[in-house]
C-alpha cells in the first residue's frame, strides 16, 4: 500500500521525466520560440528598409525671355527646395529652355531666375507636379 501512495504523488516521476525537469524543457522551447521570431521581426524590418521607395522626381523645363520676348541664351535658372534646401541649377540654351532635373514630386520649391544686365527675378514656393506639362516655367526677365 505504501507503494501505490508513492506512485500517486504529484510531479515527481511521469513519462520517464520529472516535473521541474518538463518545466524546464518547455520554458526552453519558448524561449527558443521566441528569439526566433524577434530575429525574423528584426530580419522583416530590416529587409523593409532596404525596399523602401525613392521619392519620385521628375524635371521642371521652362524658357527665359526679355521684355522684348527674346530668348536669353545663358540665363542662369536655380531651383531651391524650400524643406531641404537642397539646390538644383540649369542654363539656358539657344532656345532659352532649360531644365531642372529629378526635382522631387509634390515638394515646393523657390525658384530664382538671372541673366548679366537684367534684374533678378523670382517665384517662390511652386510645388512640383507629377504632371509634366504643369511643370513649365516662362519668364520674362526686366533690363
Amino acid at each position: 500500500m505504501n507503494r501505490h501512495l508513492k506512485q500517486q504523488q504529484p510531479g515527481f516521476q511521469r513519462n520517464g521525466a520529472s516535473l521541474p525537469a518538463r518545466l524546464t524543457s518547455i520554458a526552453y522551447q519558448i524561449t527558443k520560440k521566441a528569439i526566433a521570431f524577434i530575429l525574423l521581426l528584426t530580419l522583416s524590418l530590416t529587409v523593409q528598409r532596404g525596399f523602401a521607395q525613392a521619392p519620385i522626381t521628375t524635371d521642371v523645363t521652362g524658357t527665359v525671355i526679355n521684355e522684348k520676348g527674346e530668348v536669353l541664351q545663358g540665363a542662369t535658372v536655380l531651383a531651391t527646395n524650400t524643406v531641404s534646401r537642397v539646390t538644383s541649377t540649369s542654363v539656358t540654351d539657344d532656345n532659352g529652355t532649360f531644365r531642372l532635373r529629378k526635382l522631387v514630386v509634390g515638394n515646393k520649391y523657390d525658384y530664382t531666375f538671372s541673366f548679366l544686365g537684367y534684374e533678378l527675378s523670382s517665384s517662390n514656393g511652386l510645388t512640383v507636379s507629377p504632371n509634366a506639362k504643369e511643370n513649365f516655367i516662362s519668364i520674362k526677365l526686366k533690363e
